[in-house]
């Protein structure tokens, strides 16, 4: 990966170079979450056909699944970014992974699996907030350059090996700096990931299913063409193909468990 770390006024810059592939998997991986909770929230203008379909495919549809009571579950918001990591990139982005220290750092936000989901501008009492985007962006940023503590928003880890951040808060001020600007001031702590060295990728037959192995553990890749990419710009090896008639069903319920916590708006 090309990648460096240039130190400014005693903030850490990281640099990248975007036609590495790594770099450029972890970006449309970003993309592809945010277009997924862009599909979820919008689910209802399609047809119930294609509702039901989608939810037999495993994705997030409120309409289709009730709770106590018979009531609907929550509406589609957002799927919480270290949860959805979790699932989605199994071994390289662990919830429970030991975390180091925080530090402030100039990110790119491009590379930030996020949740965003509310209008920056809208107001505690309805209407719209004065706020134009710039003036959130800048305050976000002076938050954390004032900060002397590792308590202070924004908050991002950072997987081991992965030029990658995943938003602990800030849901909708990432979205302002995804569209607006090519870099924001952060808190990062890298966490721990497993070497890539010892995975292993497996194509389930007959039906094609991709799973990661290690150790004997195997996960499905919920979302094989995002993952994928990422994986094998880490040089992970491919293993022999297994058989397994029941990958399906685990690929829908993969998919289950990366989208089913959503934010709460």
């Amino acid at each position: 990966m090309n990648s460096d770390l240039n130190v400014v006024n005693d903030f850490k810059i990281e640099r990248h170079d975007w036609h590495d592939p790594l770099v450029e998997a972890c970006c449309n991986f970003v993309k592809f979450k945010d277009d997924l909770d862009l599909s979820n929230r919008t689910s209802s203008v399609h047809p119930f056909l294609v509702r039901k379909l989608r939810w037999l495919l495993g994705y997030y549809e409120p309409s289709e699944k009730m709770i106590k009571h018979r009531r609907p579950c929550r509406k589609a918001t957002a799927t919480y970014p270290s949860h959805f990591m979790h699932f989605a990139l199994p071994f390289l982005c662990n919830r429970s992974a030991e975390m180091g220290e925080y530090e402030k750092r100039f990110i790119h936000p491009q590379l930030v699996v996020s949740g965003s989901y509310r209008n920056y501008n809208h107001g505690h009492f309805g209407g719209y907030a004065d706020n134009r985007p710039d003036e959130v962006m800048d305050w976000s940023d002076k938050v954390v350059e004032e900060c002397e503590i590792e308590i202070c928003d924004p908050q991002y880890l950072c997987p081991g090996g992965l030029p990658l951040y995943v938003a602990l808060e800030g849901k909708n001020r990432v979205d302002l700096f995804k569209r607006h600007r090519s870099a924001m001031l952060a808190w990062v702590a890298p966490s721990v990931s497993v070497p890539a060295e010892s995975l292993k990728l497996i194509r389930l037959k007959p039906f094609n299913v991709w799973a990661i192995c290690h150790d004997g553990r195997i996960f499905v890749l919920p979302f094989t063409d995002p993952a994928l990419p990422v994986y094998k710009a880490l040089n992970v090896a491919v293993a022999k193909p297994k058989w397994d008639f029941f990958a399906l069903i685990k690929l829908r319920n993969a998919r289950i468990s990366a989208v089913s916590f959503q934010m709460s708006s």
